[in-house]
């Protein structure tokens, strides 16, 4: 997995304030792209909803817009009259790789078709059928990708029929789906250009931090920043598999890699029939192990938080452990990596790495909140009150901490009379979110990293929830075992009456 949300912050040199409307930007497309986004919403809506009809007039829109969008259409006439076959240029590469100025290198016209094409004339669009203002989702690039990605390829075919040169976008994420695109193509006799474009992440992560600042059309669009590594991983793969597949193709096509990390598009690699040059070495595009270790002197401040709520919305009164249930994440990175947890994590502070942390710019029951929010996408009303259980700061508590750094947690109890939806494929630094059973829990199903179990103990006393046994059945069967090996360590001797 790759880096969590405040390492990648950390490492940037951003205002608290841009950090905080980074932090906001990127809840949204995390809750997009695994709740919600507009073609979810769109495909849900009955005929006759209000909504469904504004969004069919933008659609419309956005439609005629593509095919009118292309400023030297007579150009693009006489380069179809005097090429023998067109040419398609199907460039992949993940967000932040800056692909979409690809176009601008060749020398030759093209019609130029992308996901972020349709996606610009999607906010112009919507923006004059329903104002934008106040609604920070359609901006998203999470909440509209997938609508504007529709879009695109429902014009593919309408675009391959008019026989223009052709310039493709894609992430390249689906190799099947874009090996079906191509055999349209093929089928229209295009020769096809294979391009792919690379870049590190960090790099990636600067590109997309910049945009969503900078003053134009673009200004606070928001690619998700922790999922430019997963995605360069996938494009990675995606383009290996059509170029492996593009070259058992008829024809005379051609396949290029370029390292972008410059923002200089430099040649690394590239094949036609009749020669093959350069190596592709993807190992320089990804991002190198990160070391765990902590941040600031002293004490690092974090807050993890005990959600609790009941099995069914009627035992909410309950004080019996086992009509209760406990929101639980599970580590994607280390230290504890696979384990089981509370959401939580680090308190935000204005203080630069390697200086001593100061509570400052956020209140640990803020940083609950927050980190709650970010792992799970899930939405704790900000009425439900939070209650303090103390701050836990064993030195054992972390295997990071040293001498000279060390974490203490701030521990908060919620109590919530139902449930609500947490993400499976949980978010940041959590690869799921669950609500598990107070009972599987207290029989060892669950075992919790750090001093997690500590704290979801403290907090049931607090809360006045019941536990049975105090101490787990693990614990227990330890002991009778323990017991029976003491007896057989006495007097020979002896015997034992039953």
């Amino acid at each position: 997995m790759g880096e969590s949300l405040d390492q990648i912050l950390l490492g940037q040199t951003i205002s608290l304030e841009d950090q905080r409307l980074l932090r906001q930007a990127e809840l949204l497309a995390q809750r997009a792209s695994k709740h919600e986004d507009a073609w979810g919403k769109y495909i849900q809506l009955n005929g006759g909803h209000p909504l469904k009809t504004l969004m069919d007039r933008v659609a419309h829109k956005v439609r005629e817009a593509i095919l009118l969008d292309q400023h030297d259409l007579e150009t693009l006439y006489h380069a179809q009259q005097v090429q023998p076959r067109p040419e398609l240029f199907f460039v992949s590469g993940a967000p932040g790789s800056g692909k979409s100025q690809f176009h601008r290198t060749l020398p030759q016209a093209v019609y130029y078709l992308s996901a972020d094409v349709c996606k610009r004339h999607l906010k112009e669009a919507l923006q004059e059928e329903w104002s934008l203002e106040g609604d920070p989702r359609w901006q998203n690039d999470g909440f509209l990708h997938r609508w504007s990605s529709a879009l695109a390829w429902e014009a593919f075919p309408r675009v391959l029929d008019k026989g223009f040169p052709l310039l493709i976008e894609t992430l390249g994420t689906d190799p099947e789906w874009d090996k079906a695109l191509l055999k349209q193509a093929l089928d229209q006799q295009y020769q096809l250009h294979l391009v792919h474009v690379a870049t590190t992440t960090q790099r990636a992560i600067e590109c997309a931090i910049a945009r969503f600042f900078q003053e134009g059309p673009d200004k606070g669009r928001h690619i998700s920043l922790l999922d430019i590594q997963k995605r360069q991983a996938q494009s990675f793969a995606g383009f290996q598999s059509l170029q492996e597949w593009l070259k058992e193709q008829p024809g005379s096509h051609h396949i290029q890699v370029f390292d972008n990390t410059k923002w200089a598009f430099e040649l690394q690699y590239q094949w036609n029939a009749s020669q093959e040059q350069g190596v592709l070495d993807w190992s320089k595009f990804k991002t190198r192990p990160m070391e765990h270790k902590l941040w600031f002197e002293g004490q690092n401040h974090t807050a993890d938080l005990v959600l609790l709520a009941p099995i069914q919305p009627n035992l909410s009164q309950s004080k019996n452990l086992e009509d209760w249930q406990v929101a639980l994440i599970q580590r994607g990175m280390p230290p504890f990596e696979g384990s089981w947890a509370l959401p939580g994590g680090f308190v935000n502070t204005s203080v630069q790495k390697g200086e001593r942390f100061e509570l400052d710019i956020e209140t640990p029951e803020q940083a609950a909140r927050r980190e709650f929010e970010e792992e799970t996408l899930g939405v704790l009303d900000h009425q439900v009150p939070l209650v303090p259980l103390g701050m836990f700061d064993d030195i054992r508590r972390d295997p990071r901490n040293t001498e000279k750094a060390f974490v203490v947690s701030h521990a908060f109890l919620a109590q919530l009379p139902e449930t609500i939806v947490l993400s499976s494929q949980g978010n940041d630094d959590a690869v799921q979110a669950k609500w598990v059973s107070l009972k599987d829990w207290h029989e060892g199903k669950y075992p919790l990293a750090f001093d997690h179990d500590q704290m979801l103990r403290k907090a049931l006393e607090k809360a006045k929830i019941e536990m049975v046994n105090e101490e787990p059945p693990s614990l227990t069967a330890r002991k009778k075992r323990r017991a029976r090996v003491d007896l057989k360590s006495k007097s020979p001797s002896m015997t034992l009456s039953v």
